[in-house]
Formats: structure tokens, sequence, C-alpha cells
């Protein structure tokens, strides 16, 4: 998969320092950009939306918090679809103290930059 092939050049290459890694500006980041839409074109509205609010939120959330923003997405259909996105590899489940979720760096930027466009 490209994007564990590109998680393992960061860490090797880059330090893990995906700051570094996009700052390269090397093909590899504009490739990225083409697996990335191959995969966010295969979503869902429902599945977009989320996306769309993690990359807003440019910070990692609560189930609970995204379910309070998200009002229009059942809990279980929350769940399906933060699972489903996991395994995409363009979600991030983080455990602390309580489990949060963010985008993937790069997967951040790419969606940041494709809201901004539509703007």
């Amino acid at each position: 998969m490209a994007l564990n092939m590109i998680a393992s050049l960061i860490q090797d290459v880059c330090q893990g320092s995906t700051t570094a890694f996009l700052n390269m500006n090397t093909i590899v980041v504009h490739q990225l950009d083409h697996v990335l839409a191959e995969r966010i074109q295969w979503l869902s509205s429902t599945e977009l939306d989320v996306l769309q609010t993690l990359a807003q939120a440019n910070q990692p959330v609560s189930r609970e918090w995204l379910q309070a923003t998200l009002d229009s997405v059942s809990g279980s259909q929350l769940l399906e679809i933060l699972l489903s996105l996991e395994r995409r590899c363009l979600l991030e489940i983080l455990s602390e103290e309580t489990v949060r979720f963010a985008l993937a760096p790069i997967v951040q930027k790419y969606v940041g930059q494709q809201i901004l466009s539509r703007l």
C-alpha cells in the first residue's frame, strides 16, 4: 500500500517528521496526492463529511465531539465510518487518556488544500 510505503520513507529519511517530508516537495508528495485523490473519490458523502470535519478541527478529537458535531450521523454509523477511514489509512486513532481521532498529517494537508480550493 502506497501510504504505508510513504510512512516508512518518512520514518527512515525524515526521522518521522512529516513536516520535513512535505517540505522536500518531492515527486513522491505529488504521487501521494494522486493516491489520496483516488482513495477519497470512493468515499460516501457521510465519510467525506467526517473527513472534512476532522480536517477543520485541526487537532485530535473524541468520538463524542464528532457525534455532537455531526448530529445527522448515528453513533453506529459514525463508528463504521471511523473504522472505514482507519482501514483506508486516512485516519489515526490515538490512545491517550481517552481515544481520539485525527487525520494523518499528510491527509490533513491534502484535505485542507481541497477544502480551500473549493472556496
